[in-house]
């Protein structure tokens, strides 16, 4: 019986082991919480950013742990994919589980000095949760690798570009002004006997209108010059090593 029961936990740890994601780009989205083109905006700055400072971010989505502990998980993909540099340890995982709604953020051992457990746990409690709880992960997870990138003293662009900001609601700005306009031109022919005048301003009405509801529609993420979701190639860890420093959080 105690062997039956050891057999059932190592094919449970085999099977754990076979659900980790595969290594193909720096943004591995499994539970979809970015559009292509967020993803490839993500990817081409991450790469970047390693291309310039020699730090590798890796940003990993999985939709469930089904069951697994988050740090186990976080670990054992870190063991497997060795994100960072062999000699000195300069990978950096930011994991997601939609489900369960965990972040972690996973820091190699040459690097803990430089983004400390402190750092990590206020990067996800102050810039990536908050977005988090309101449905908009591409803020938060771009939100999260510029901090990231800040403590390591490099940069990441990504919440000025347009694939992470959203469109303002036609009821602030300039929505609001143009739905007064409408309800001007729509009483004030009233007042006026010419039934031309009435018509013409009712086109006009009806025109800005139509203006008002396309914006609306149009509303969210912007559009993008990139194409897919995919990398390039050439991405892959360099051997580095991870001894379970970071924080984790939720939201």
């Amino acid at each position: 019986m105690k062997k039956l029961f050891l057999f059932v936990v190592l094919i449970s740890c085999v099977t754990w082991a076979a659900d980790l994601p595969h290594l193909s780009g720096p943004v591995v989205d499994e539970a979809g919480m970015l559009s292509s083109p967020q993803k490839r905006a993500l990817a081409l700055s991450i790469q970047q950013f390693y291309q310039q400072t020699g730090y590798q971010i890796q940003v990993v989505t999985i939709e469930s742990l089904k069951g697994d502990v988050l740090e186990d998980f976080s670990m054992r993909l870190a063991e497997k994919w060795k994100i960072g540099n062999k000699e000195t340890g300069s990978g950096v995982i930011l994991l997601i589980t939609k489900q369960e709604r965990k972040i972690r953020i996973e820091v190699g051992d040459g690097i803990e000095g430089e983004l400390t457990d402190l750092q990590a746990s206020r990067i996800i409690r102050g810039m990536i949760a908050p977005a988090f709880k309101q449905n908009n992960y591409a803020a938060g997870i771009a939100s999260g690798v510029q901090a990231i990138a800040s403590a390591l003293g490099g940069e990441v662009s990504l919440l000025n570009t347009p694939h992470f900001q959203k469109t303002p609601t036609p009821v602030n700005g300039l929505g609001y002004f143009i739905f007064i306009l409408i309800w001007f031109l729509l009483i004030l022919p009233f007042f006026f006997k010419g039934k031309k005048l009435r018509g013409r301003r009712l086109l006009f009405a009806m025109f800005l209108a139509s203006l008002l509801g396309s914006g609306r529609r149009g509303s969210g993420f912007g559009g993008s010059s990139f194409g897919g979701s995919g990398f390039g190639g050439g991405w892959s860890g360099g051997g580095g090593g991870f001894s379970g420093g970071g924080a984790s959080g939720g939201w």
